[in-house]
Formats: structure tokens, sequence, C-alpha cells
């Protein structure tokens, strides 16, 4: 279930560029009903305190290591879902995606290339401001990213298409593609 996830979240970044767009969001959805699949199956603990009523911040540390790919393609997918939606929804969702990150992080920095780091880059650029992120943050995850796995070049695309914009950084957004092209693939 949790690669089903990730390949109907890939297929909503097939239309990540257009304005707005139903395939999109059906795609971020579909990953998003995957992976809570998943969740509730190699996650039962969590899984029961959810439906008791417990948040998701609270339940979701009772996931356990196996349950990494389901829990990072449900942040993917909830994240991109909820910026289709619009601001409101973004919060709305923002913590139960930060604590979702969080505890793989706690688990495994190193899953899907430091993906927990990359993520958390992108989430306090984009929360930086009204949400609460941080800039300064957004770049020092970004590094650790990078420093714990260089040859992913996604990371560094991210760092110049979050951070470097927000910041309207030039010279770092241009230096982070050019690293990418001139890479050996």
């Amino acid at each position: 279930f949790a690669k089903l996830a990730r390949g109907w979240y890939l297929a909503g970044e097939r239309y990540a560029f257009e304005e707005k767009n139903d395939k999109r969001d059906e795609a971020y959805q579909k990953g998003l009903d995957w992976a809570t699949k998943s969740l509730k199956l190699s996650a039962p603990e969590f899984a029961k305190m959810m439906a008791e009523g417990k948040t998701h911040a609270e339940s979701i540390v009772k996931a356990p290591k196996e349950s990494i790919p389901a829990m990072y393609w449900y942040a993917s997918a909830l994240g991109k879902w909820a910026a289709s939606k619009g601001f409101a929804t973004r919060l709305r969702y923002k913590d139960d995606i930060k604590a979702t990150i969080d505890h793989i992080k706690s688990m495994d920095e190193m899953f899907f290339y430091a993906a927990p780091w990359r993520f958390l880059g992108g989430y306090e650029a984009q929360t930086a401001g009204l949400a609460g992120g941080s800039l300064d943050k957004s770049e020092e995850n970004f590094k650790k990213a990078v420093a714990l796995a260089p040859n992913y070049l996604g990371t560094k695309v991210l760092w110049a298409d979050y951070l470097c914009v927000k910041r309207q950084d030039k010279a770092t957004f241009e230096k982070l593609l050019k690293d990418v092209v001139a890479a050996s693939a």
C-alpha cells in the first residue's frame, strides 16, 4: 500500500506545475488514501489511538519503524493536497505533517536519502512568517540533507525552489541548480 501511495503521489507531481488541476488533486488524494491504509495495517497502535479520538500528533509516535514509508508518503501527499486547497487547509494539517516527519527523523534520518531533513527544509520555508516556520531552520535542514546524502540532487532543487525563491537569493539559487546540472548522471 505504501508503494501505491508513492505512485499516486508521483502521479500528482505530473500535474504540479498547473495552477488548478483536478487530476493532480485526485492523485494526491489517492496517495493519501493508500498511505492511510498502509498506516492502519503497519501501525495498529496508531490506528487504535486515532479510532479512540486521539490527535494525529499523539498517535503517530506509536507507529513503528516498519511504517516509515507509509508515514512519509502520507505526509508528502497530505502536504501537496493541502497546499492545493489553500492556506487555511495547509494551516489545518501543518502540525500533523510536522509530527509525522519528526517521528520518521527520530527513527531513521537517512530514509529516502535524508528525506526527513529535506522535507523539513521545505516545510520551514513554506511555513515561515504567518505559520511559524523559519527560513534559517529551513537552510539548516537543507544543509543537513545535502551533508547526509550529497548525491541526491532533488534536495538542491527543492532548496532552490522553496528557500532561495522565498529569500530572493539569486546567487544561491543559481549555484544550487548549476551543481545539479553539472553533476554526473
